[in-house]
């Protein structure tokens, strides 16, 4: 007999006096998920990681991720739908990425209002087919709706191996902080095409130009203890890793590998440079690598031929740090959220 589902694990508290998701912020909806869903394998990656990893032959994981994107929210109503497609296969992609994984497939859901054009439908489709051949893989498979809101869900799915999986919560004091790329990128593009600054088609173009670091992310899974994209932001990636390892972080604002942009943007918008930074979209890897791995992941990243910088350390203090030459302060607590920065 099917076991019944534990309803004592549901909220008993009376609806009006619990928070609303905006209230809560999505990271805070994610924790309370952690507590109530259940895990049947502990030792893989925790609930709310970039991607879930189900458990194959010994050794060996199928790793999935979801990420969606929403007209009005990630993209504007005029975005040509083969960005939009591209930016739909990529975000899921850079889920992957995070995880050290090797792609294998992308599932595409479409929900579009029924007097969507069929060409913009099949642009998407076609733009998340480009960007999924870009790193080895293609669309198998998918869904189509109708619904009031043009939206696209993405599935990403690929090969990650034990010890390998670089979680989130597996940072220890004394790792060192490093991305690749650069830091701001998304803030800058977002700023200049909402504000009007310069050529705004090329904002735009900026904005939803997502490249996924899958090659990044699968060379440092051999060095890094922990990982995540910053889709979110760099601050907000950096808390993240360190709240789920139950450890601190000092950030050193002068080695940030800051995008030519944000200077340019901060000056034009009156935005702190830090804010800039730290706003999100960058979609960069951010790692925490041992301090004697270093030179080896440097090394590693040199032959491949892409930017890693480092650019800090996690702590035992459990708290978060931005250093600058003129100080310490705390870290902003800045980034993107759904629930918080969306419509």
């Amino acid at each position: 007999m099917a076991e019944e589902y534990p309803t004592d694990r549901m909220a008993k508290s009376d609806p009006g006096e619990e928070p609303t998701l905006g209230e809560l912020s999505e990271m805070g909806f994610h924790r309370r998920l952690e507590a109530l869903l259940r895990r049947s394998d502990p030792g893989a990656l925790p609930l709310g990681d970039d991607c879930a990893a189900l458990g194959l032959a010994e050794g060996e994981y199928l790793l999935a991720s979801t990420d969606t994107v929403v007209e009005g929210t990630h993209f504007p109503v005029d975005a040509p739908p083969q960005f939009v497609g591209h930016l739909a296969a990529a975000v899921n992609l850079s889920d992957l990425a995070a995880k050290g994984a090797i792609p294998a497939g992308l599932l595409c859901s479409l929900v579009v209002p029924k007097d969507t054009p069929v060409l913009w439908a099949e642009a998407v489709v076609l733009g998340m087919e480009e960007m999924a051949e870009r790193h080895g893989t293609w669309v198998v498979g998918g869904d189509t709706k109708c619904g009031a809101q043009r939206t696209i869900s993405g599935v990403g799915l690929g090969w990650g191996y034990r010890g390998k999986l670089m979680p989130r919560r597996g940072a220890r004091p004394g790792d060192l902080i490093a991305t690749t790329g650069t830091t701001g990128r998304g803030g800058a593009a977002f700023l200049a095409y909402d504000r009007g600054i310069g050529d705004r088609s090329r904002s735009l173009s900026n904005l939803l130009s997502v490249e996924p670091r899958l090659k990044e992310g699968a060379a440092m899974r051999d060095f890094a203890h922990a990982a995540i994209d910053s889709s979110d932001g760099f601050a907000k990636s950096v808390r993240l890793i360190g709240e789920a390892s139950r450890v601190g972080g000092i950030v050193e604002f002068e080695k940030l590998p800051l995008h030519p942009s944000v200077r340019t943007v901060s000056e034009k918008t009156g935005v702190a440079e830090e804010l800039v930074a730290f706003m999100g979209g960058d979609y960069e890897l951010v790692f925490a690598i041992p301090a004697g791995k270093r030179r080896e992941a440097e090394a590693r990243a040199l032959q491949l031929g892409f930017p890693l910088t480092f650019v800090g350390h996690f702590t035992h203090e459990r708290e978060f740090r931005l250093e600058r030459s003129g100080g310490t302060e705390e870290l902003p607590d800045v980034g993107w959220d759904s629930f918080r920065s969306g419509p």
